[in-house]
């Protein structure tokens, strides 16, 4: 399996992505500057966390305009596989291929902590490992973490069953207390309809070892 991950400038975690993918799980991984031209025959495309070209002007805006970001959107819509951590994330609302919107967490402060989600969903890309009520550890760092939603699109993650992870306590009890950002419906990761793409703001790769504090981000990974 082939999996090519997109470096924009400001992208973090290229290189625990890079040790995991090859080195632990054995697949054939790589990472491409975005202003390449070609995008290699792949069979999965990873947008990285960090803060592409500084966040400016808001969060994966600029990263949208990249040559590379284009082909993306075409793998994407041929059906493709896709994941965006965290800015990838954004970057994916900002080309259209996911719903939504990201704004200023509560409080307009940068959130820097342990999140604890549950899955949604069984059986979708990036969760079949998991199981019921299944409760993961994964760290959140960001600003524009709050993930918004009007009440059409929100239906029709539902109808489709393209909600992938909520957030909640570590009891997997879910509550608006303990959505941490303030995000429609305390949502924490999407799929879109074909369920071949998958955005979450928490960051599997920052949970890969127990020096981390949690290992539950293999579990992302591993599934593929």
């Amino acid at each position: 399996m082939k999996v090519t991950i997109i470096e924009y400038p400001g992208s973090f975690a290229i290189k625990e992505l890079l040790d995991l993918l090859g080195k632990s799980l054995g697949l054939e991984a790589a990472a491409i500057w975005h202003n390449e031209q070609e995008l290699p025959q792949t069979d999965l495309v990873i947008l990285p966390s960090g803060s592409s070209f500084g966040d400016y002007l808001r969060p994966g805006a600029f990263a949208r305009t990249s040559p590379m970001t284009r082909l993306v959107r075409n793998h994407a819509q041929s059906g493709g596989k896709v994941i965006g951590i965290g800015n990838g994330f954004q970057i994916l609302t900002e080309l259209g291929l996911l719903p939504g919107m990201f704004h200023e967490s509560l409080g307009d402060t940068r959130i820097n902590q342990t999140a604890h989600l549950v899955p949604a969903t069984k059986g979708r890309f990036f969760s079949t490992p998991f199981q019921e009520n299944q409760v993961l550890r994964l760290p959140v760092n960001a600003k524009y973490g709050r993930y918004v939603l009007d009440t059409r699109e929100l239906n029709s993650l539902r109808d489709r069953d393209c909600i992938a992870f909520y957030y909640c306590d570590a009891e997997g009890n879910r509550s608006s207390a303990e959505d941490i950002f303030g995000c429609t419906n305390s949502i924490a990761a999407v799929y879109n309809q074909s369920h071949s793409i998958l955005g979450i703001m928490a960051h599997p790769e920052r949970a890969l070892d127990p020096l981390m504090g949690s290992v539950d981000g293999r579990l992302f990974f591993t599934s593929i």
